[in-house]
């Protein structure tokens, strides 16, 4: 799995994990433990191979009983579905679930809970041990049967779609809001997380969330990255930077809002940034990568990687799709540039087919490795350093001439500096961040990274500005021999997660700073 992509899952699975749980005790007395919501190893109880999902309210019945055989004052004090290995994100759009999963609280004397697992209506684990004196409320049978509470919920919120992340499908919850027993649907709204609760009685809306993004934004600094402050352009979820190859001071940035894909210009070096243009709603809600390369005719092409393609635009206005690729999401772009134009690298991180692939033309494309490599660039964007963050059997240094394979030490993520001469900044996935020279490397910086860049002036100046992964931004002036803390605190400047997801120096001296957002629930 890719790192930047792990970066949104991490966020996402964090806030699911946290926050779903908090935001239900907010309002609703659940009961479920914070477990991990994915299916038990098999036991000997349910040998059969037919698969028979049930809906919300058979699993109450068949839980219920359960409770009953084993104590008459035993109540269900949670009840929700959960993942099975075979699910997809078919699963659960007619309202029924494979698997299941309750707790059963034991009714008088030394409380005791057990912890059931349903397979196709089976008990498929049992889990019984001691919990506290907490009081938990009974859960009684619903009114309102996920299937219908499924159809409500897609009547309620048109947008609401199944997950495709930590859960798959359509997921359905039974609990309580203050005295009122709600049923739960879970799905998603773009590609995030969202939950639609309902009256378990008479189906009316209780409430819709959704998770979204909040603060997040553009730093920049004018004196090659010693000092920060911040631009006009705040509150947003912007995922990666470019400057653009011909006009000094005028940089683009990718971001996603409203489940839509947004590009702002700045022109004056990251200060005041306006909106440049929209992609169409068939790109998809979530940027990974943003490029910029000049044509033979001298024409700027921006161009934005996403999960649906590569889509180009030379005024923001009109995007096409490249032609030509796999399918699978575009996870990294990167331009070796030259007198003569630009030679594009895309690397396709999933699918059929994955790999690196290079074109000249954006239509005809070489596939030049089969496994999906990190595409790192160089201080003066003309070679790029093509590394696997896994192993060291697969790098390359990339050109607009050709290509050369080479020998690492150590797996890559990503590298900043002048890769003719070998001299760089190198993070490691195992060793941290450090200094590289011919080869040979000195780890000098331990704290997780996000994101390196090098100076325009790099042959000169041997200047490096790492971002960290909530740790601050460092600054080395001997291309990562040493390195200096200059901001410890980027939400301090632009309020955000302290995710420095991208970097980009226009110049020697100015360079701007991606502040990722944080992730929140909010009303849809």
């Amino acid at each position: 799995m890719t790192k930047k992509f792990r970066l949104r899952l991490f966020l996402i699975i964090t806030l699911l994990a946290l926050s779903f749980p908090a935001l239900a005790g907010r309002t609703l007395a659940l009961t479920h433990r914070q477990r991990e919501e994915k299916l038990p190893s098999p036991t000997q109880k349910n040998t059969s191979q037919t698969t028979t999902p049930i809906t919300l309210k058979r699993a109450w019945e068949i839980v219920n009983a359960e409770a009953q055989n084993w104590q008459r004052s035993a109540r269900v004090v949670s009840l929700h579905s959960i993942d099975h290995p075979n699910d997809s994100s078919a699963s659960g759009q007619s309202g029924q679930r494979r698997a299941w999963q309750a707790v059963i609280l034991s009714g008088s004397g030394a409380k005791t809970e057990r912890v059931i697992t349903l397979v196709d209506g089976l008990i498929q684990d049992d889990i019984q041990q001691s919990t506290g004196s907490e009081e938990r409320l009974a859960l009684e049978q619903p009114q309102i049967d996920s299937p219908e509470a499924l159809q409500r919920a897609l009547k309620f919120r048109p947008a609401f779609a199944p997950e495709e992340g930590k859960g798959q499908g359509f997921h359905f919850m039974l609990g309580r809001s203050s005295d009122t027993p709600v049923v739960t649907v879970r799905g998603s709204r773009g590609n995030l997380p969202a939950i639609i609760r309902m009256d378990a009685s008479n189906g009316t809306l209780h409430e819709a969330k959704a998770m979204g993004f909040e603060a997040g934004g553009i730093l920049y600094s004018r004196d090659a990255g010693q000092t920060w402050h911040a631009s006009d352009l705040t509150d947003k979820m912007i995922m990666a930077v470019i400057p653009d190859p011909t006009t000094p001071g005028q940089v683009y940035a990718v971001g996603t809002q409203n489940q839509q894909i947004i590009v702002y210009r700045t022109q004056n070096g990251g200060k005041n940034w306006a909106y440049f243009g929209s992609l169409p709603k068939s790109a998809g809600d979530w940027p990974f990568d943003l490029e910029a390369t000049m044509d033979s005719s001298g024409k700027v092409h921006l161009l934005v990687g996403t999960w649906s393609g590569v889509w180009s635009s030379m005024d923001g206005k009109q995007w096409i799709s490249l032609s030509g690729l796999p399918e699978g999401p575009k996870q990294w772009l990167a331009v070796a540039h030259s007198p003569q134009g630009g030679r594009l690298f895309v690397s396709v991180t999933a699918g059929e087919k994955p790999g690196v692939y290079a074109s000249e033309d954006f239509s005809n494309w070489s596939q030049l490795t089969p496994e999906p490599l990190r595409l790192s660039k160089s201080f003066d964007a003309q070679t790029v350093l093509a590394t696997n963050e896994q192993s060291t059997a697969s790098a390359w240094l990339l050109s607009s001439k050709g290509e050369t394979q080479i020998e690492l030490e150590e797996p890559i993520l990503r590298a900043a500096g002048d890769f003719d001469s070998d001299i760089f900044a190198v993070q490691s996935t195992q060793q941290g961040t450090g200094y590289c020279s011919d080869r040979e490397k000195t780890w000098t910086l331990s704290v997780p990274v996000a994101s390196l860049a090098a100076s325009t002036s790099f042959s000169e100046d041997r200047v490096i500005v790492a971002g960290g992964f909530r740790t601050g931004i460092y600054r080395s002036s001997d291309a990562g021999q040493t390195w200096d803390t200059v901001l410890s605190n980027p939400a301090q400047v632009v309020p955000g997660s302290n995710e420095i997801y991208d970097l980009a120096f226009l110049s020697g001296e100015t360079v701007i700073a991606v502040n990722g957002s944080t992730l929140t629930w909010e009303d849809f």
